[in-house]
Protein backbone atom coordinates (compact mmCIF):
# COMPACT_ATOMS: atom_id res chain seq x y z
CA UNK A 1 0.00 0.00 0.00
CA UNK A 2 2.82 2.45 0.80
CA UNK A 3 4.46 1.92 -2.57
CA UNK A 4 1.19 2.72 -4.37
CA UNK A 5 1.38 6.18 -2.77
CA UNK A 6 5.04 6.77 -3.59
CA UNK A 7 6.27 5.93 -0.10
CA UNK A 8 9.05 3.61 1.07
CA UNK A 9 10.36 2.45 4.45
CA UNK A 10 13.73 2.18 6.11
CA UNK A 11 13.90 -0.12 9.14
CA UNK A 12 16.60 1.29 11.38
CA UNK A 13 16.34 -1.26 14.20
CA UNK A 14 13.80 -3.79 15.50
CA UNK A 15 12.22 -0.84 17.34
CA UNK A 16 12.47 1.93 14.77
CA UNK A 17 11.62 2.72 11.15
CA UNK A 18 11.17 5.71 8.89
CA UNK A 19 8.84 6.36 5.97
CA UNK A 20 9.95 8.49 3.04
CA UNK A 21 8.46 10.01 -0.06
CA UNK A 22 11.43 10.11 -2.42
CA UNK A 23 14.16 11.63 -0.20
CA UNK A 24 11.79 13.44 2.18
CA UNK A 25 11.27 11.79 5.57
CA UNK A 26 7.59 11.92 6.49
CA UNK A 27 7.55 9.70 9.59
CA UNK A 28 10.01 8.44 12.15
CA UNK A 29 8.53 5.73 14.40
CA UNK A 30 10.12 4.34 17.56
CA UNK A 31 8.92 1.81 20.11
CA UNK A 32 10.07 1.94 23.73
CA UNK A 33 9.36 -1.54 25.18
CA UNK A 34 9.99 -0.65 28.83
CA UNK A 35 7.09 1.85 28.72
CA UNK A 36 5.02 0.11 26.03
CA UNK A 37 5.29 3.47 24.29
CA UNK A 38 5.16 4.36 20.61
CA UNK A 39 6.66 7.60 19.38
CA UNK A 40 5.70 8.96 15.96
CA UNK A 41 7.34 12.09 14.61
CA UNK A 42 5.72 13.51 11.47
CA UNK A 43 7.55 15.80 9.06
CA UNK A 44 6.78 17.89 6.01
CA UNK A 45 3.45 17.40 4.23
CA UNK A 46 1.55 14.19 3.49
CA UNK A 47 -1.79 13.61 1.80
CA UNK A 48 -4.68 12.13 3.75
CA UNK A 49 -4.21 8.81 1.92
CA UNK A 50 -0.51 8.81 2.78
CA UNK A 51 -1.26 9.55 6.45
CA UNK A 52 -3.76 6.69 6.62
CA UNK A 53 -1.27 4.36 4.93
CA UNK A 54 1.44 5.36 7.43
CA UNK A 55 -0.88 4.65 10.37
CA UNK A 56 -1.76 1.28 8.85
CA UNK A 57 1.93 0.52 8.42
CA UNK A 58 2.55 1.37 12.08
CA UNK A 59 -0.22 -1.07 13.05
CA UNK A 60 1.27 -3.76 10.82
CA UNK A 61 4.81 -3.18 12.18
CA UNK A 62 3.69 -3.32 15.82
CA UNK A 63 1.61 -6.45 15.23
CA UNK A 64 4.35 -8.19 13.22
CA UNK A 65 6.89 -7.53 15.99
CA UNK A 66 4.47 -8.59 18.73
CA UNK A 67 4.67 -5.21 20.48
CA UNK A 68 1.91 -3.82 22.63
CA UNK A 69 1.28 -0.09 22.72
CA UNK A 70 -0.29 1.25 25.90
CA UNK A 71 1.02 4.81 25.50
CA UNK A 72 1.57 6.83 22.34
CA UNK A 73 3.21 10.17 21.57
CA UNK A 74 2.67 11.91 18.24
CA UNK A 75 5.03 14.80 17.60
CA UNK A 76 3.53 17.12 14.98
CA UNK A 77 6.03 19.95 15.52
CA UNK A 78 7.45 19.62 12.00
CA UNK A 79 4.29 18.63 10.13
CA UNK A 80 2.95 21.06 7.53
CA UNK A 81 -0.59 21.33 6.23
CA UNK A 82 -3.98 20.05 7.22
CA UNK A 83 -4.91 16.48 8.06
CA UNK A 84 -8.43 17.26 9.26
CA UNK A 85 -9.94 14.94 6.66
CA UNK A 86 -8.71 11.84 8.48
CA UNK A 87 -10.51 12.65 11.73
CA UNK A 88 -13.56 10.48 11.24
CA UNK A 89 -11.48 7.54 9.96
CA UNK A 90 -8.96 7.96 12.77
CA UNK A 91 -11.50 7.94 15.59
CA UNK A 92 -14.00 5.45 14.15
CA UNK A 93 -11.62 2.92 12.56
CA UNK A 94 -8.03 3.25 13.78
CA UNK A 95 -8.30 4.27 17.45
CA UNK A 96 -10.97 1.69 18.41
CA UNK A 97 -8.67 -1.07 17.09
CA UNK A 98 -5.70 0.45 18.90
CA UNK A 99 -7.70 0.59 22.15
CA UNK A 100 -8.77 -3.01 21.64
CA UNK A 101 -5.07 -3.90 21.29
CA UNK A 102 -4.17 -2.12 24.55
CA UNK A 103 -3.80 1.63 23.90
CA UNK A 104 -4.82 3.64 26.96
CA UNK A 105 -3.41 7.14 26.42
CA UNK A 106 -1.89 9.42 23.83
CA UNK A 107 -0.08 12.73 23.84
CA UNK A 108 0.25 15.08 20.90
CA UNK A 109 2.91 17.75 20.55
CA UNK A 110 1.50 20.86 18.88
CA UNK A 111 2.52 21.62 15.31
CA UNK A 112 4.08 24.97 14.42
CA UNK A 113 2.15 25.13 11.13
CA UNK A 114 -1.14 27.04 11.36
CA UNK A 115 -3.15 24.60 9.22
CA UNK A 116 -1.78 21.58 11.04
CA UNK A 117 -2.76 23.22 14.34
CA UNK A 118 -6.31 23.76 13.08
CA UNK A 119 -6.48 20.10 12.06
CA UNK A 120 -5.21 18.97 15.48
CA UNK A 121 -7.81 21.17 17.20
CA UNK A 122 -10.53 19.52 15.10
CA UNK A 123 -9.24 16.04 15.89
CA UNK A 124 -9.23 16.83 19.61
CA UNK A 125 -12.89 17.89 19.39
CA UNK A 126 -13.80 14.65 17.63
CA UNK A 127 -11.85 12.55 20.16
CA UNK A 128 -14.01 13.53 23.09
CA UNK A 129 -13.57 11.02 25.89
CA UNK A 130 -12.85 7.92 23.81
CA UNK A 131 -9.58 7.48 25.72
CA UNK A 132 -7.12 9.60 27.71
CA UNK A 133 -5.31 12.17 25.56
CA UNK A 134 -3.60 15.52 25.98
CA UNK A 135 -1.89 18.12 23.79
CA UNK A 136 1.44 19.63 24.81
CA UNK A 137 3.71 22.45 23.71
CA UNK A 138 6.88 20.35 23.94
CA UNK A 139 7.96 16.76 23.52
CA UNK A 140 9.48 16.81 26.99
CA UNK A 141 6.13 17.73 28.56
CA UNK A 142 4.33 15.03 26.58
CA UNK A 143 6.89 12.37 27.54
CA UNK A 144 6.80 13.35 31.22
CA UNK A 145 3.01 13.17 31.33
CA UNK A 146 2.57 9.93 29.45
CA UNK A 147 5.34 7.95 31.15
CA UNK A 148 4.01 8.94 34.58
CA UNK A 149 0.52 7.64 33.89
CA UNK A 150 -0.31 4.49 35.78
CA UNK A 151 -2.99 2.03 34.82
CA UNK A 152 -4.55 -0.68 36.94
CA UNK A 153 -3.76 -4.15 35.63
CA UNK A 154 -7.47 -4.77 35.12
CA UNK A 155 -7.64 -1.75 32.81
CA UNK A 156 -5.07 -3.18 30.43
CA UNK A 157 -6.34 -5.82 28.04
Amino acid sequence: MLQDLGLHTNEISPYEFEIYEEEVRLLCFKYEPENELSFSEYHDYATEDQIKAMYKYVAWFVTAKGYRIVRSITDLTHFDGSFAGIGEWFYTKYIPKAIEAGLRASANVKPKDFFAQLALDELEEIAGDIYEHQVFETLEEAYQWITNLEFKKTEVL
